[in-house]
């Protein structure tokens, strides 16, 4: 009955956000994102925040987090430091990302050492008041599954052998899961029912390539079962670019962003795939490369583009070059985001 109630309420909201249905809308289609806005990127690795606000790390010695002023303005002021035991990798922090229920930030340091690590925090640790959580890991992007688990794509730095490790931060512990990539770590994602992962850029022969993702049952990656091959056992559902940067949109399609310049590959621009080509792929059915809609608002070449979608605000955030561009469904788009209620509850139901 739950399900019911989350899907009416899902639905309701659609109905006043979008304005109605469009019948000669198909449904499961990916919406006609349009651009709408811009504003300043902030520093470094970035995330979104329960409220629609940006939060980054970034500034002096790449330890300070960012929080913006406002939702979708491009001032931002300085949180506060974080205290790493390492330091931050002077290319930057590799990733940061909110928990779902926004309390907790993960950071990867970036380093490719025996200290590599994630940190955990609230905003108030930034004062002091409480220390910062370290787990030793191999970080090269995360995401959280829920407030207190995290998967993250990283490089061994001893054998160079990539993976993904699950971090439980109760136990404070960083687990190997999935082994066997083709290639370097790309981006990492979760619906909820399985975890998407990437080849972020192909380094042998045969198998998985460039920008190909692919997709495991969490329940095989819970950590006390045997590791999970990414070249043999996971499920390829996409291709494109480097799938450096991986994720959802609010109707259940599929984001990816990233860049393959050094070998010749896609670039410039962040893409949306439909929701049913990825549940026709983990069906079985097989999928074919590209994405349905291609976003590349710089007007300078860019060569990677991140892409999230802010839930609070219903829009679609594709960064590059120290730019956010922000784009909204086309009107009509509300049989769409009716689909992505029903595919949220199917895909609730399957990781119950």
């Amino acid at each position: 009955m739950g399900h019911w109630k989350r899907f009416a309420a899902c639905a309701a909201g659609v109905v006043v956000a979008l304005g109605g249905f469009s019948t000669g809308e198909a449904l499961g289609s990916v919406p006609n994102y349009q651009l709408v806005g811009s504003f300043s990127a902030p520093d470094g690795r970035w995330d979104i925040l329960p409220d629609g606000r940006l939060i980054s790390i970034g500034g002096t010695n790449g330890s300070e987090i960012f929080v913006q002023n406002s939702v979708n303005g491009s001032g931002y002021s300085v949180a506060g430091s974080l205290s790493t035991l390492g330091g931050i990798n002077s290319f930057g922090a590799s990733f940061l990302r909110v928990s779902p229920g926004g309390g907790t930030v993960a950071v990867g340091d970036g380093n490719f050492d025996a200290s590599a690590s994630v940190y955990t925090f609230t905003l108030s640790d930034l004062g002091g008041s409480t220390p910062t959580q370290r787990i030793v890991s191999p970080n090269f992007d995360g995401v959280f599954l829920d407030d207190g688990t995290l998967f993250v794509t990283g490089s061994n730095p001893t054998t160079f052998a990539n993976g993904v490790y699950r971090l439980n931060l109760t136990t404070n512990t960083s687990t190997l899961v999935v082994d066997d990539f083709g290639g370097a770590s790309g981006g990492i994602a979760t619906d909820g029912a399985y975890l998407y992962t990437g080849n972020g850029f192909d380094l042998v022969d045969g198998g998985s390539v460039t920008g190909e993702v692919r997709a495991v049952l969490l329940s095989s990656v819970d950590g006390t079962g045997p590791l999970v091959s990414f070249e043999s056992e996971m499920i390829p559902v996409a291709r494109a670019l480097s799938a450096g940067s991986l994720g959802f949109d609010g109707f259940g399609n599929f984001l990816i962003g990233g860049g393959d310049g050094f070998s010749g590959g896609e670039a410039d621009f962040a893409g949306v795939i439909a929701g049913s080509r990825i549940a026709d792929a983990l069906a079985g059915l097989g999928f074919t490369p590209g994405v349905d809609l291609a976003l590349s608002p710089d007007p300078a070449f860019a060569d990677f583009y991140s892409i999230r979608f802010n839930h609070a605000t219903g829009e679609l955030l594709v960064a590059a070059n120290g730019t956010v561009y922000r784009y909204i469904p086309a009107p009509g788009t509300g049989a769409v985001a009716l689909l992505g209620c029903l595919v949220a509850g199917r895909r609730r139901r399957r990781g119950a």
